[in-house]
């Protein structure tokens, strides 16, 4: 599954501005007073100014091998790394993957995974070239199966991993709706509440999710 494009919402464009573009290095190709966008890798990131806002989780593929370099690179950025049991680079057996989590300006859960599926080069040394673009966003919900039929029903969506109760994830390794239960669930790693957050979607699917809905473009 492709994401060619996401859209956050934001109440602190400056300081997204700053880490995105000023720390992490990624091209900015918009700058405005409503909005911001960025090029990692084959995926667009965008932020466009709100009064409100909720904290959402997303991800970035990179290569598998690079995922300590990548660890390295974050904390030489001043990156505090979130830790689950301890641990900062956590492992998911059944994905073949490794991961690390952070939160950006806006407290984000921002996630950069590793999937040994998925075949990047890479020369050895990490830098924001390597994040080969978006590979997850959340959907709070408190119905996963009806959001997921509305999904499957605009493009075929398989399911990668749990159910319809309280987590299911469906794509594919490239790119993955995270379908969590706010009820059931709470934030992996951080154990938070999951709230819902609105967001843009582009890619093999077309949607705006908000209030808790899907609206289909």
């Amino acid at each position: 599954m492709k994401i060619d494009k996401l859209t956050l919402f934001s109440t602190n464009l400056s300081n997204q501005l700053e880490l995105y573009k000023d720390v992490f290095g990624f091209s900015c190709i918009v700058e405005t007073f409503n909005n911001i966008g960025f090029q990692i890798g084959e995926s667009q990131l965008w932020f466009e100014k709100s009064t409100t806002y909720r904290p959402a989780h997303f991800a970035f593929n990179i290569p598998y091998p690079s995922i300590q370099k990548a660890k390295e690179w974050l904390v030489s950025k001043g990156v505090n790394l979130l830790t689950f049991e301890g641990k900062e680079t956590i492992e998911f057996l059944d994905w073949e993957a490794l991961a690390l989590y952070f939160k950006d300006a806006d407290g984000n859960i921002v996630e950069l995974i590793g999937r040994k599926r998925l075949d990047y080069s890479w020369d050895g040394i990490f830098g924001a070239d390597d994040i080969k673009g978006l590979s997850e966003i959340a959907i709070a919900t408190t119905d996963i199966e009806s959001n997921f039929q509305l999904l499957n029903g605009q493009t075929t969506l398989p399911i990668f991993s749990g159910n319809f109760d309280r987590f299911c994830a469906a794509g594919n390794d490239e790119g993955l709706f995270i379908l969590v239960n706010k009820n059931k669930k709470d934030w992996f790693p951080t154990g938070e509440m999951v709230e819902i957050a609105d967001f843009k979607f582009y890619g093999d699917h077309h949607f705006d999710y908000i209030n808790g809905k899907i609206v289909l473009n």
